[in-house]
């Protein structure tokens, strides 16, 4: 954390194109300075607790899932879920609302870069919290999308079914599924003709 506080963060100029997520929410724990103000009051916290994150980093490529992960994982979501405490909860509402668009390291004159403490700190509170499925459906995508391009109109077909897209909705609250399987993907790669879409 190199903030050193400035707060030229702090920006509501519309034309200066210093982190969008702070302009839109109003809230100054979602600008670049309140981000790193709470990783770094994060880290004083595990280092009181005698954690290292360099060093969990450091192991994590090392590390396999196993039954007694996912338990301890599936554990501390349940208990998140009842609520109990725990101020790393706060620091990932802080970064859930990050764009990752890098305005902060191009507007910041000691180029704090939010993105990257944001995907280092998001890959340490997964090794305590599940990831949600959504995540797990996005990071998947490029597997299961051969197989729907093969059959495009099958996949159409149940995907905008209202019991589909409410079960996504409620469950993934992922609502960007779209016909996007037309013959795009076959023709996209070889064939004669794309998908015409509406505006």
């Amino acid at each position: 954390m190199e903030c050193n506080g400035n707060g030229l963060c702090f920006n509501f100029d519309a034309k200066s194109p210093m982190c969008p997520s702070m302009k839109i929410s109003l809230n100054r724990i979602h600008s670049p300075k309140g981000r790193a103000t709470l990783v770094r009051e994060w880290l004083r916290l595990l280092a009181d607790r005698g954690v290292d994150p360099l060093k969990l980093e450091k192991e994590l490529p090392e590390k396999r899932a196993s039954l007694r992960t996912l338990i301890a994982r599936t554990r501390n979501s349940w208990h998140k879920r009842k609520g109990e405490y725990d101020f790393s909860h706060e620091v990932k509402e802080a970064m859930s609302g990050c764009l990752a668009c890098k305005a902060c390291t191009t507007q910041c004159p000691i180029k704090i870069d939010v993105p990257e403490f944001r995907s280092r700190f998001l890959q340490l509170y997964h090794t305590r919290y599940l990831r949600p499925v959504r995540d797990h459906l996005v990071a998947t995508v490029e597997t299961y999308a051969p197989l729907m391009a093969r059959a495009p109109k099958t996949f159409n077909f149940f995907i905008n079914q209202p019991v589909v897209r409410n079960l996504a909705k409620k469950t993934y609250r992922y609502g960007g599924f779209t016909s996007a399987f037309c013959p795009f993907i076959a023709t996209a790669t070889g064939g004669p003709s794309v998908c015409q879409y509406d505006a």
